[in-house]
């Protein structure tokens, strides 16, 4: 490629490229489920103290990629450079404050077993093959399922959908009336279209060479500024010494691999009946019914505070009382701190482990929901 970022893109477009990696063995009173028509894998935790009683549930919808009910990243994505389940991690403040949670995996991808890609799935052409209003039906089939459980309280079941999956929350709870509510992690409130041409094209601009290599804000890449950067390269014609962001952002337009990505994403089956441009979603999130919790990393850069931002206009635009917004700092995706000690929010980006101080903030939400 022409501007190099040595970033394995495939692995950070849209935050959730990764396959998914089992449960922590200090879960083990998780149980493995199998949902619906589709056979979805899913992880049952009971909350704390719950016993004798019908409970609120919240229902866990993972993110983009071939994930299953664990969403846990590598070694290589993560602060302290151990596998870490984010869904493990949401759920179990949750589970303390009184919460049942459903962790549920998409339809066709297994419970981990090995790294081996071909071991991932349970039915792989499932997978390929399945659209969005399919991956609908499979949340829908799983709050039919805790309505039926005796310890479920069918009148308290809530929506967590992280990255991609918040937008699959907006959609079932436009049709589901009787959720009480969803809760947003690092919110996508554009298409798909808008996200990738930022992330492929936009996001290296806007998040590494504006906020620190251009570091004396003078609006435009300084070769002698770039230089200092090991993982940026540009094609500096022998007589340049400066590069506008526009033309940075051509670089990166023309390059063949960030293309490759670009539309072998579009191609997918997830994204076609109008999916790929379905336009902005922050009107119809915030004319939803149900109480919205959203929260969003001050340093995401899969799905930017900005976006966190409009829906809170929105939400006030309409007086949606019900509607909490929340910009977390200095966390990012992963809702976990970029890695030290440069801490750069683009090249030093984690998933994971999730930082204490949001788990705590998650078990605050949690006991105010079973209160």
């Amino acid at each position: 490629m022409n501007l190099i970022l040595r970033l394995r893109y495939l692995g950070f477009v849209l935050g959730l490229l990764v396959a998914p990696l089992a449960a922590p063995a200090e879960a083990g009173k998780a149980e493995r489920l199998q949902i619906g028509k589709y056979q979805s894998r899913a992880i049952w935790q009971n909350g704390h103290l719950t016993q004798g009683r019908r409970s609120p549930a919240v229902i866990l919808i993972p993110g983009s990629g071939a994930q299953g009910p664990e969403e846990m990243m590598p070694p290589s994505l993560t602060l302290d450079r151990k596998e870490h389940s984010l869904f493990a991690e949401f759920a179990e403040p949750l589970n303390r404050a009184g919460l049942h949670t459903l962790a549920l995996g998409k339809p066709g991808v297994e419970f981990f077993s090995t790294w081996e890609g071909s071991k991932w799935f349970y039915n792989r052409e499932l997978y390929l093959s399945m659209r969005w209003r399919g991956y609908m039906e499979n949340v829908v089939e799983a709050i039919r399922y805790l309505r039926a459980r005796p310890d479920v309280d069918p009148e308290r079941i809530y929506l967590l959908g992280h990255s991609e999956g918040t937008q699959m929350a907006v959609d079932v709870a436009a049709e589901e009336k009787e959720l009480r509510g969803i809760i947003l992690l690092g919110y996508a409130g554009v298409d798909i279209a808008e996200t990738l041409d930022w992330q492929l094209f936009r996001r290296p601009i806007e998040r590494l060479i504006k906020t620190d290599v251009d570091s004396q804000r003078r609006g435009y890449l300084l070769k002698a500024d770039a230089e200092k950067w090991p993982e940026l390269e540009f094609p500096w014609k022998p007589w340049q010494e400066s590069a506008t962001f526009a033309e940075v952002e051509a670089v990166l337009r023309a390059d063949k691999k960030l293309q490759e990505v670009l539309t072998g994403l579009k191609g997918q089956a997830i994204y076609q009946d109008g999916v790929y441009h379905h336009g902005p979603i922050f009107e119809k999130t915030a004319n939803l019914p149900q109480a919205i919790f959203a929260f969003t990393g001050e340093l995401d850069v899969q799905t930017p505070s900005e976006d966190a931002v409009k829906l809170q206009m929105a939400c006030a635009k309409v007086r949606k009382n019900n509607c909490k917004v929340e910009i977390v700092q200095g966390l990012g995706h992963g809702f976990s701190q970029p890695r030290p000690p440069r801490r750069q929010q683009f090249l030093d980006l984690t998933l994971g482990p999730v930082a204490p101080e949001f788990q705590a903030r998650l078990h605050d939400l949690g006991k105010s929901l079973v209160k």
